[in-house]
């Protein structure tokens, strides 16, 4: 029985192809999913992809081992960007059309936030190319294929109806085109080579109203949406938020990324600390008083107006303060106690995530295979799931982990309120800058929407913190992959056919650097 393997996990996806047995009818496997023994909650998303049963069937919510319990529908009412706010994929498509379709692969690498920010290139170049589906590949837990679907239920990813209509008019092509990419996507590039070669940047188009690196970010953010919507364990997030009340709370998002001991890569690429234990300590000094001076200087980020549920106008009789929590996400699980004790004696509580931790190197490495391996990596989602619902999220070093997903957000999630969203930490744990929105972040061209904090004493002049900008943005010239990608696609000469988009590590702006770190663009 397939699905028997999958009872170690308290959500999945069940990818099944039934025959014309009645016991593979969408009743009955519905039934045996809720049958299956050792799981107190099971979520079976029921997708079949080669019958007539090409849509999803039902998300059934399962109670105790023998439950015979009906459909269920959650309320997200509290949260309501888990709602399907987008046409699903796995929801209106024939099996003929998936495998007929013109699309972008692209097979992702390593972490977690490496991945997310690659395949934000690859869904970024689908719409550029008028595709309107991108297929993903994610591998690294051996034996059991690919992990994306087990993530989010599918393994592509549909362009939104309204955007896709408009494709779908401008592109007459053949069918069964693929543009294939592995890792690096051609002609996207993580925004810190600009800065460090001193690419000149035209102040006119990349600080106007349609600067192409502020058009990604919005791609990045269409995206992301997508991935919180389909995450299968997004009901754990729930749980996890509800549990420790997050909407009553104002919730500091600290992501501690100190390499937990890996090998001498994470040191070599300037991101290790020298002296963790006594960063710790400066780091929680540092979030102490920053939360003393933003609850003088931004008291209204501290009230809620959600008293009883609902939205209530904002009279007097509902309002109330929202005490900081702080939910750490964190590789060097050894700091959690400590964080833990010493916030709480300043009456700020610390909470994580119970989850598969390894003791020693990087996640993904440590987890090779099994169910072990599937549960690790939707752990890691979820870890930064909740960092996006932070009220203000904290970057303790410079991770593509903070600065994809839970950033761009948590920057869309805070739009209507003033003060700081998203913060830096020096490489002391002394100083810290925060940023009011996604623009400021990337140009560091508004004072008042810049707020930098410090525990080295009164009257000390507080420099900026300006982590590595890792977020990928195209580049400043169009790659010759483009041209060739858009004459494939539309040529004539073929039925079908396949094209490799680039290398899988691409060479430009890997030379010599002309100033390394640089914190600034250059802007002509």
């Amino acid at each position: 029985d397939p699905i028997t393997h999958y009872t170690e996990l308290e959500k999945v996806a069940i990818i099944i192809t039934p025959t014309s047995s009645s016991s593979s009818s969408p009743d009955g496997l519905v039934k045996r999913a809720c049958l299956i023994g050792g799981v107190t909650s099971f979520l079976a998303y029921i997708v079949t992809l080669r019958s007539s049963y090409s849509q999803l069937i039902a998300t059934t919510a399962c109670s105790g081992t023998n439950s015979n319990s009906s459909i269920q529908l959650k309320n997200y009412s509290y949260y309501p960007e888990f709602e399907e706010s987008f046409t699903p994929s796995i929801n209106n498509n024939s099996a003929n059309e998936l495998n007929f379709t013109n699309k972008v692969i692209h097979r992702a690498q390593f972490g977690l936030g490496h991945r997310l920010d690659k395949i934000s290139n690859a869904w970024h170049l689908t719409k550029a190319l008028n595709l309107t589906r991108m297929e993903l590949i994610w591998r690294d837990c051996s034996g059991e294929g690919n992990i994306f679907p087990h993530l989010f239920g599918s393994d592509h990813i549909d362009v939104p109806g309204s955007e896709r209509a408009a494709m779908e008019a401008n592109a007459l092509r053949n069918v069964h085109k693929n543009i294939y990419a592995t890792n690096d996507v051609a002609g996207y590039y993580g925004g810190q080579n600009f800065k460090d070669h001193q690419v000149p940047l035209s102040e006119q188009v990349y600080k106007g109203d349609d600067s192409p690196f502020l058009e990604k970010q919005d791609s990045d953010l269409q995206l992301f949406q997508i991935l919180r919507q389909r995450f299968v364990g997004k009901e754990d997030v729930i749980r996890f938020m509800e549990e420790h009340n997050f909407r009553d709370h104002f919730v500091v998002g600290l992501h501690l990324r100190l390499g937990n001991d890996e090998p001498s890569h994470f040191t070599t690429s300037g991101r290790g600390v020298e002296n963790q234990l006594e960063f710790v300590y400066n780091l929680i000094d540092l979030i102490r008083s920053f939360l003393e001076s933003l609850q003088i200087s931004h008291p209204e980020r501290f009230v809620n107006n959600e008293v009883g549920g609902g939205d209530c106008p904002p009279s007097s009789s509902s309002w109330k303060t929202k005490p900081p929590l702080i939910f750490l996400a964190t590789d060097s699980p050894k700091f959690i106690p400590i964080i833990a004790n010493d916030t709480s004696l300043f009456g700020v509580k610390t909470i994580a995530m119970p989850q598969i931790r390894v003791e020693t190197g990087v996640t993904f490495y440590q987890l090779k295979a099994g169910v072990k391996c599937l549960r690790g990596w939707q752990e890691m989602f979820m870890d930064s799931m909740l960092l996006s619902f932070s009220d203000v999220l904290i970057a303790a070093r410079y991770s593509s982990f903070t600065q994809i997903l839970p950033m761009t957000l948590v920057f869309d999630r805070g739009s209507k309120n003033h003060g700081p969203r998203f913060c830096e930490v020096s490489d002391t744990a002394k100083r810290m800058t925060c940023l009011e929105d996604v623009r400021t972040w990337l140009f560091r061209d508004n004072a008042q929407k810049m707020f930098s904090y410090s525990i080295d004493g009164e009257n000390v002049t507080v420099d900026a913190v300006v982590h590595r900008l890792g977020t990928h943005f195209p580049d400043v010239v169009v790659p010759d992959k483009y041209s060739m990608a858009a004459s494939f696609l539309d040529s004539s000469k073929t039925v079908d056919g396949d094209m490799v988009y680039g290398p899988t590590f691409d060479p430009k702006y890997r030379g010599k650097l002309a100033c390394p770190g640089c914190a600034d663009f250059i802007f002509t």
